[in-house]
């Protein structure tokens, strides 16, 4: 029995969010196994974060819920059955006026992960699980199960059957990942398909590192900004101090491409907050540059009030001896960051990102990429 992971293609396609915080307290932030639709009011939700792509019948969302349109119920629908409620959104953006996705909410919520066998670690402060290293699930609770949440797991994991994965597979509906996360029957096969993903990342890798200046052209545009980030990751050290550094030492465009992504990516996962714990203000002043060279309106403006506010808190951002991720969380309590976050995954400009970094690569081809 193998038991996979529902997750969504964050390259290719869209992403969404809640048009406000009063949205978002409608209660899609409780993903627990929950029933919601009996108090639920269709939900205003925009698309976050640079263009992607539209034709996806399956979208990530900022707030833990798969987001599917009725395609993908229709093919499901002899598998969930009981298991999954759809909660009506309203998309509130241009060129997906057409559009109808729902929410879909999973109920069926199962005592199923046997943590005498897992590995995982706990919070030192309440001891709740932190993340896993390996799960292993009771066979008889989730035999004939073919999508659940799971008790004690975190609350936005989805899990399907094999035979469900499989029925999304071959269906040609685009948007969804699936990752293997448990094999009754091979117990390395896990790890296998983890190492072979981890495989074909480093080939890839590997041969970005080394691509020479003015060979990028001749790959397709949609991997440039993939290529160059990797190419500049192969110059610098991992430490943020040296790697701000040695960042200086390289041309201004690499400089703001690495700057204004390290940002992105950095807010994405976890705001401005978990950017300046992890990283030296300097790439956030260059990523303001980096945003104003491009172009790319309020996204310098937010960023500077960021780095205005870290200025005035900066201590709190000392890592410790131990760098304990009590000491991460701890940065969390209310700050400006909370609302410059949102404001800058909101922006419109931060979609034209990908745009006009393909623009600005090619307008500095020669930049990127070891000299022959």
């Amino acid at each position: 029995m193998k038991i996979w992971e529902l997750a969504f293609d964050i390259n290719k396609y869209d992403r969404w969010g809640f048009i406000s915080e009063l949205e978002l307290l409608n209660g899609s932030n409780s993903l627990k196994g929950q029933k919601l639709l009996d108090r639920w009011k269709p939900a205003k939700i925009k698309r976050i974060g640079d263009d992607k792509g539209k034709g996806a019948n399956a979208l990530r969302t900022s707030f833990t819920m798969p987001l599917v349109d009725l395609k993908v119920f229709s093919c499901i629908i002899d598998f969930v059955k009981d298991s999954v409620e759809l909660l009506p959104t309203i998309l509130v953006d241009e060129g997906y006026d057409s559009e109808t996705f729902y929410i879909l909410n999973v109920i069926n919520r199962l005592d199923c992960i046997d943590f005498e066998t897992s590995d995982y670690e706990r919070f030192t402060c309440d001891g709740k699980i932190m993340y896993f290293k390996k799960r292993v699930f009771k066979e008889h609770k989730v035999k004939g199960e073919h999508i659940f949440v799971a008790k004690g797991d975190r609350p936005y994991e989805v899990y399907i059957s094999d035979e469900l994965k499989q029925t999304l597979e071959n269906s040609g509906l685009k948007g969804f990942k699936f990752k293997l996360i448990w094999d009754s029957e091979d117990e390395k096969a896990v790890e296998e398909f983890e190492n072979n993903e981890w495989l074909m990342r480093e080939e890839k890798e590997k041969a970005h590192k080394l691509i020479k200046a003015g060979k990028l052209i001749e790959l397709p545009e949609d991997e440039w900004v993939t290529v160059v980030l990797d190419w500049i990751w192969g110059k610098l050290y991992e430490s943020s101090e040296e790697l701000f550094i040695e960042l200086q030492n390289l041309p201004l465009p690499c400089q703001y491409i690495f700057s204004m992504y390290t940002l992105k990516y950095q807010i994405e996962n976890g705001g401005y907050n978990q950017f300046f714990y992890n990283y030296d203000v300097g790439i956030a002043k260059l990523a303001e540059k980096g945003f104003i060279e491009l172009e790319l309106e309020y996204l310098d403006v937010i960023t500077a009030d960021a780095i205005e506010s870290y200025n005035e808190m900066s201590e709190k951002y000392k890592r410790g001896e131990d760098d304990s991720i009590e000491d991460f969380m701890d940065t969390y309590s209310a700050n400006a960051f909370n609302s410059l976050t949102g404001y800058f995954m909101s922006t419109i400009s931060l979609r034209k990102l990908g745009e006009k970094s393909i623009e600005y690569i090619r307008e500095n081809i020669q930049c990127f990429g070891d000299k022959e």
